[in-house]
């Protein structure tokens, strides 16, 4: 005697071939439920490896990234050494005003030298070079 088929095409099917059938149609829908798996993991892999690599290169090239962290670190480096170069020439300017404010020989200085003044008696010389003249040469 045979069992009904589960598949519904026969009223009768011979017992051997419905457990066949049932045993294929079984792998047939795990292969199916596995190659959906495998789908969505490759999909999982996929999508996490490229949000992996926008946030790699977001942290290479992007606005607070690597590239931009080494621009920033030599920029300070140039700023820090103009900084100390302006110090250096303040605290020069703060010495020759601290001189020029307590050093009578300084203030005199400045004046022969940029102004041109000279002390009361003193005579100036002004010593020119002129073309020999035929005379003159040797």
């Amino acid at each position: 005697m045979s069992k009904p088929s589960t598949l519904g095409l026969s009223g009768f099917a011979p017992a051997e071939e419905s457990g066949a059938v049932d045993a294929a149609a079984h792998t047939a829908a795990l292969s199916l439920g596995v190659a959906r798996r495998t789908s969505r993991r490759r999909r999982a892999r996929w999508l996490l490896l490229s949000v992996a690599s926008m946030l790699v290169a977001n942290g290479l090239a992007g606005e607070h990234g690597l590239l931009a962290g080494l621009t920033a670190g030599r920029a300070h480096g140039a700023l820090a050494a103009g900084i100390a170069e302006i110090r250096r020439e303040n605290a020069t300017l703060r010495a020759q005003i601290r001189r020029l404010r307590e050093d009578p020989r300084e203030i005199e200085a400045v004046a022969r030298e940029e102004l041109g003044l000279m002390r009361p008696g003193e005579r100036l010389f002004v010593v020119t070079r002129t073309p020999l003249g035929p005379s003159m040469q040797p």
